[in-house]
């Protein structure tokens, strides 16, 4: 897989995992509720969690 998200609903972040490799992917970043993050290969799909409705789960 060339990326994978993985979402942490209870957080309302994003792990973005990109360009894996034989040590693992080599970047890997988390995006909050509010920012936009895109597909490598559909950029044109930014979205952020908050934008589907998504919110950090109360304690």
């Amino acid at each position: 897989m060339r990326e994978v998200w993985v979402i942490d609903a209870k957080r309302a972040t994003i792990w973005v995992h990109r360009h894996l490799g034989a040590q693992g992917y080599a970047e890997v970043f988390e995006q909050g509720g509010d920012e936009r993050v895109s597909p490598m290969l559909a950029p044109e799909l930014a979205l952020s969690l908050s934008e589907i409705g998504v919110r950090p789960l109360a304690g």
